[in-house]
């Protein structure tokens, strides 16, 4: 299950609040890109809600770029909260302490195209692709001759339902 939020904040209340965040910080030099997106859209494609927020401290540049809300808006709260959180911590002198636990932590796994999994092309027809994903269901599945294979059943379900939804979702 992922993490989403819905902030009642505005983009300019939290861009308020960033700026007293990183003015606490000692951070003069920030900005985010973009700089104000358009608000009045009802849904946002991946990059058109996709937002960064980019900062100097030590001398560095720090970038983080958020697209996973539905609303740049709750993207830009969303890094807000991180970016608010990671203060906090050099404040309480554990900033060090938390880098080096993120650090032991495990990458995240890389989620597969869910079109190389079906071995479709993204631009074939929504039929086509569920052909695919029957065919490669008899073989895969746990009941199939042979056994089929579960970890790869799983990967072809949520494949076909990530492009179904993706689909529902243009129309």
């Amino acid at each position: 299950m992922s993490y989403s939020i819905r902030s009642p904040k505005t983009w300019d209340e939290t861009i308020r609040e960033l700026d007293e965040c990183f003015r606490k910080w000692g951070v003069v030099e920030w900005y985010t890109l973009p700089r104000r997106p358009d608000l009045r859209l009802r849904w946002w494609s991946p990059e058109q809600r996709q937002v960064t927020v980019a900062y100097l401290k030590g001398g560095a540049e720090q970038r983080f770029t958020l697209a996973s809300q539905d609303r740049p808006q709750d993207n830009l709260r969303a890094l807000y909260l991180g970016i608010e959180a990671m203060r906090m911590n050099e404040v309480r002198g554990i900033g060090e302490l938390m880098r080096e636990m993120y650090l032991m932590l495990p990458a995240p796994a890389k989620e597969r195209d869910p079109y190389e999994i079906l071995g479709a092309r993204s631009d074939a027809a929504l039929e086509d692709i569920e052909d695919l994903y029957r065919a490669k269901a008899r073989r895969l599945h746990p009941d199939a001759p042979g056994g089929g294979d579960p970890a790869a059943m799983t990967a072809l379900n949520a494949a076909i339902e990530r492009i179904r939804a993706e689909r529902k979702a243009l129309t």
